[in-house]
């Protein structure tokens, strides 16, 4: 071999890896019922009592109106409404169409939306 032929491997360097591109930008963690109510509470500065009460009479209610295909006009939140059901195994599995208006949606939401 003469001295004018690279070896193999040469002038490869390691390339480092970028471990944020390989997950997703915002990691989405689901919003559950505990943790609902304590936002409410911090809200609205009632008592978690209250509003834990208030807040299970209010999902039996979307729940058994979702289940009667109801549509559900809840401003701020929008316009919701089941568009399409089935029944597989032991549940209901139920599409919701949610409708915001634009004056709805903060400008966190908007942005999330046009990409």
């Amino acid at each position: 071999m003469s001295s004018d032929t690279p070896e193999p491997g040469a002038g490869l360097e390691a390339m480092p890896v970028d471990t944020e591109a390989a997950t997703p930008p915002q990691a989405q963690i689901a919003l559950r019922k505990k943790d609902l109510i304590e936002r409410v509470v911090a809200r609205s500065g009632l008592k978690k009592p209250q509003v834990k009460a208030a807040m299970d009479a209010l999902l039996e209610e979307l729940g058994e109106a979702l289940s009667q295909d109801v549509p559900l006009i809840l401003p701020p939140l929008g316009k919701l409404r089941v568009a399409r059901r089935d029944t597989k195994g032991q549940g209901e599995v139920m599409v919701l169409k949610l409708r915001r208006s634009s004056a709805a949606q903060g400008p966190e939401t908007a942005d999330e939306e046009e990409v």
